[in-house]
């Protein structure tokens, strides 16, 4: 997952129906921090710096309750995940004669 405007995390918010204070709590931030990451367009990290430390927290929150945020074709997009039916409700094929 890839955070990289915060517009993405308002809508991550808004598709899990979450509150900020929320977020932050699932996060481990205070809602300051939630907010703070909200209102930039752009997300720049430097690792090396320690920077986008409230960034990773947000996204891994975001993620374990089963929302990603990506980038396609240079688009930031928010998503749920999709994962395989367990075998159980997968489709079986007739064999073959």
């Amino acid at each position: 997952m890839r955070i990289d405007d915060g517009r993405q995390i308002r809508a991550a918010r808004a598709i899990l129906g979450m509150t900020v204070q929320e977020l932050a709590d699932a996060a481990g931030l205070h809602k300051n921090s939630v907010l703070t990451v909200e209102a930039k367009k752009r997300i720049r990290r430097a690792p090396h710096t320690g920077g986008g430390h409230s960034v990773s927290l947000i996204e891994k929150a975001i993620e374990a309750r089963g929302v990603i945020c990506d980038l396609i074709d240079g688009q930031p997009i928010v998503r749920f995940t999709t994962t395989a039916p367990p075998p159980k409700y997968q489709r079986r094929r007739p064999a073959a004669n």
